[in-house]
């Protein structure tokens, strides 16, 4: 396993900074904010981009997120997945080779009220997943399939990995995030079903003091300020083989107000920490 900064630890600052911060932190390798990215790169090029990392040794591991896939309303599911082509184009202008994928969310205000998914909701999101996946592959990316709980499907480690075998493609696989595994319907036992190979990225945050129910990923903490048992975790996966990227990701106003150097110092630290490492990749 390898450790890997996500920009979505510094969301409110402009790549300019979220750069100088990564480097001033001691971090070896990010995870990109696709919007982050996009807005950089309307005043300047993804050359220019790639080769400024590159100088500076960080290796640009994967993209997040892409929404818009599975399900939705056809016109506006056109419209996504245009999206997701030019994003494609992006991760092979910048040497990417993973994008992390988003399900469906359903707002907060929505939650009781929307209908409990159905087997043909399934086939359809299987049918979206591997029609994605093949784009992708054309452009050398594999797609990590992340699950939520405010997602119809997939609000579990389980339906993530019956989704992308489902799909059957050899550049699908699962996103392993801690927030929704350990705040929601995932269990432990699930990861049993994980193929090694089959997961292409884990991210971690921690919550400290708070019942499940009151949990919100704006009250995420660094890795080990918390509750959560996170380097047993760590252990079963390692357990099982997986040498993936670990992904340190907060979205965490409170945090925000920290001086953003710092933050990428405090964040990149604490996934060390957590990977037994002294210094990074």
């Amino acid at each position: 396993m390898f450790p890997v900064f996500s920009q979505a630890t510094l969301l409110p600052h402009p790549l300019g900074v979220d750069f100088d911060s990564c480097l001033k932190g001691g971090v070896r390798a990010v995870e990109l904010w696709l919007t982050k990215v996009e807005e950089h790169l309307k005043s300047h090029s993804a050359g220019e981009l790639a080769k400024q990392y590159a100088d500076a040794g960080i290796t640009l591991t994967a993209a997040s997120y892409q929404g818009g896939l599975l399900g939705g309303v056809p016109e506006a599911r056109k419209s996504h997945l245009d999206h997701f082509k030019r994003r494609l184009d992006l991760c092979q202008a910048l040497n990417i080779k993973l994008m992390g994928l988003l399900p469906e969310l359903v707002p907060a205000g929505a939650r009781g009220s929307h209908e409990r998914p159905s087997a043909s909701d399934l086939a359809l999101a299987v049918e979206q997943l591997g029609e994605a996946a093949d784009w992708a592959d054309a452009y050398g990316v594999k797609l990590a399939l992340s699950f939520r709980l405010e997602s119809p499907i997939p609000n579990n480690l389980q339906t993530a990995i019956i989704l992308v075998e489902a799909a059957n493609r050899p550049n699908l696989g699962v996103g392993l995030d801690c927030f929704p595994f350990f705040n929601g319907p995932s269990k432990t036992e699930d990861l049993a079903w994980l193929p090694a190979d089959k997961l292409f990225i884990t991210r971690v945050c921690d919550i400290a003091g708070t019942p499940r129910e009151l949990s919100r990923e704006s009250e995420t903490v660094l890795p080990g300020d918390g509750d959560w048992p996170l380097s047993g975790l760590i252990g079963q996966l390692q357990e099982k083989g997986y040498t993936g990227p670990v992904s340190v990701e907060l979205v965490n106003p409170r945090l925000w107000q920290v001086k953003p150097s710092q933050l990428a110092e405090l964040a990149w630290s604490a996934v060390l920490r957590l990977l037994g490492q002294r210094e990074g990749i």
